[in-house]
C-alpha cells in the first residue's frame, strides 16, 4: 500500500509535487480552492483581450536543471513554441524618444554608448556584471546529494559569477544604479522607473538580461493558462487527483 500525499494548493508548485509524487511511487492529491488549477500562473479574457498575469518569459527554455524541471512536468514538450525576443523592453522617455533594452547584451551595450557616452565607464561595468552572470549554472542535484568536488568544480567554473553575487546579492536596483552614477538624465530615469523600486533585485536584473542574452529566456507561446493545462493534464495521467473548487479550512495533526 502507498504513502499518501496531500498537497494543499494547485500552482506551479503543488502541480510539480504532484508530478514528482507519483513518478516516486505515492499516492497524491492536490486540493486547490479555485476553480482552475495553476495559482499565480494564470490569466483572463476581457473584451476579446488576453490578460496574462504571469508568464512573460521562462528561465530555462533552453538548457540547465531548470529545462529538465519543465520537459518533466510538461511546461515544455516538443509542440510548445518558444519565441526569443530581439527586445526585452522598450518603453517612451520623457522627451517622447524611445528607450530600449535589447536581449543581446553586446547589442544593449554598443546603443547605451551612444545614447551616453558620458556614462561609457558606467555602461560598460554594468554589462560586464551581465556577462559574469552568464556563467551561473544552478547545480543539478540538491545540497544533500552534492560531492565537496561539485563544488571545487563550481567555484572554478562560476568565480565571476560569484563575484557578481557577492558585491551585488544584497543590493536593489535602485542602490545599484546610484553606485553607477549615471550622468544622462534619460538613462538614469528610463532605469530607475522600470527597476528602481526598492523591491527589485539588483541580482534579477543583471540575471535577467544574462539569460536573455543565452537564449535561454523564452516566451512560451499561449502563455500562462495552457502551460497550466500540461500540467494538470501531465498529473492526471501520472494517476493524481485533482480537486478543484475546495478551500483548506483546517489541518489537522496525524494521530500515530
Amino acid at each position: 500500500m502507498s504513502k499518501k500525499i496531500i498537497i494543499i494548493g494547485g500552482g506551479v508548485a503543488g502541480l510539480t509535487a504532484g508530478i514528482y509524487g507519483q513518478r516516486s511511487g505515492f499516492e497524491t492529491e492536490i486540493i486547490e480552492m479555485h476553480t482552475t488549477p495553476g495559482g499565480q500562473c494564470t490569466a483572463w479574457n476581457r473584451k476579446g483581450y488576453r490578460f496574462d498575469y504571469c508568464l512573460h518569459w521562462l528561465v530555462g527554455t533552453t538548457k540547465g536543471p531548470f529545462h529538465e524541471i519543465w520537459r518533466d512536468t510538461h511546461v515544455l514538450n516538443d509542440q510548445v513554441e518558444i519565441i526569443d525576443h530581439d527586445i526585452h523592453t522598450r518603453v517612451l522617455a520623457e522627451d517622447g524618444s524611445d528607450f530600449i533594452i535589447y536581449t543581446n547584451i553586446d547589442r544593449w551595450e554598443n546603443y547605451l554608448l551612444e545614447m551616453a557616452p558620458e556614462d561609457a565607464r558606467s555602461i560598460r561595468k554594468m554589462c560586464n556584471d551581465m556577462r559574469k552572470g552568464i556563467k551561473l549554472e544552478p547545480f543539478l542535484n540538491p545540497p544533500g546529494l552534492r560531492k565537496p568536488v561539485e563544488y571545487m568544480k563550481a567555484l572554478f567554473r562560476m568565480s565571476q559569477a560569484l563575484k557578481v553575487i557577492v558585491q551585488h546579492g544584497r543590493k536593489n536596483c535602485r542602490e545599484y544604479f546610484a553606485e553607477r552614477k549615471f550622468k544622462n538624465q534619460k538613462l538614469a530615469f528610463c532605469l530607475d522607473s522600470l527597476f528602481g523600486d526598492e523591491e527589485f533585485s539588483a541580482l534579477a536584473f543583471l540575471l535577467m538580461l544574462a539569460w536573455f542574452n543565452q537564449r535561454n529566456a523564452g516566451y512560451l507561446i499561449g502563455g500562462s493558462l495552457p502551460l497550466s493545462k500540461r500540467m494538470a493534464d501531465r498529473y492526471l495521467l501520472l494517476g493524481g487527483k485533482l480537486l478543484l473548487g475546495k478551500k483548506v479550512v483546517t489541518i489537522h495533526p496525524l494521530q500515530m
